[in-house]
């Protein structure tokens, strides 16, 4: 059976772009405090709804109900470094 997903992002970006950002949150090493008490802050008004692979939902079940906020830190540090 196949599991739905609703993100809550600041970014809009597209499902695509969101499921390559889940993807490196599975590799996430370490953590900003600094980045995440900005995500914190942000206003996450895009929805994304996403159907899971089998792959995603141990994403989503690893980080419970963080998933989402990491999510969000992955793309914000992401885009930070795209910006330097």
């Amino acid at each position: 059976m196949k599991k739905n997903y609703l993100f809550s992002i600041y970014l809009a970006i597209t499902p695509l772009e969101l499921r390559f950002f889940l993807h490196e949150l599975a590799h996430l090493d370490s953590i900003d405090l600094d980045i995440l008490s900005e995500v914190a802050h942000l206003e996450k008004n895009t929805k994304i709804r996403l159907t899971l692979t089998e792959e995603d939902k141990k994403i989503v079940e690893k980080y419970g109900k963080l998933t989402n906020s990491l999510l969000n830190y992955v793309i914000l540090d992401h885009t930070d470094k795209v910006r330097v």
